[in-house]
């Protein structure tokens, strides 16, 4: 389920109603209106103009097709980034990252 999610259409449609509901339910609280508000009147480009959780009318159109494809197209290996700390031994790590099929990029490692 990790490395490759199938997204099924019913899982799928419980995600995005309990998702829109929690939209619905932010026009109850006046500091999430005033947020979405705000963010509503930025200029498109601006990464402050999209509310967290999306907003109603873009969430109902999604399709587990839509996220099937989102997956397939980015998250794939060359577009993953690993973070490894805490008292390793990085030609130990690395020789098993490589193992694991991971592809160093970096020379400079």
């Amino acid at each position: 389920m990790l490395f490759q999610p199938n997204f099924p259409n019913d899982e799928f449609a419980n995600v995005q109603q309990t998702h829109l509901a929690r939209i619905a339910a932010r026009t109850a609280e006046p500091r999430a209106e005033i947020m979405d508000f705000w963010a509503k009147s930025l200029t498109a480009v601006s990464p402050y103009s999209h509310t967290a959780l999306g907003d109603a009318a873009s969430v109902a159109k999604l399709t587990a097709a839509n996220c099937r494809q989102f997956n397939a197209e980015y998250f794939v290996p060359h577009n993953m980034e690993l973070a490894v700390f805490c008292g390793i031994n990085p030609a130990a790590t690395l020789k098993k990252i490589e193992a694991a099929g991971g592809k160093r990029l970096d020379p400079e490692m």
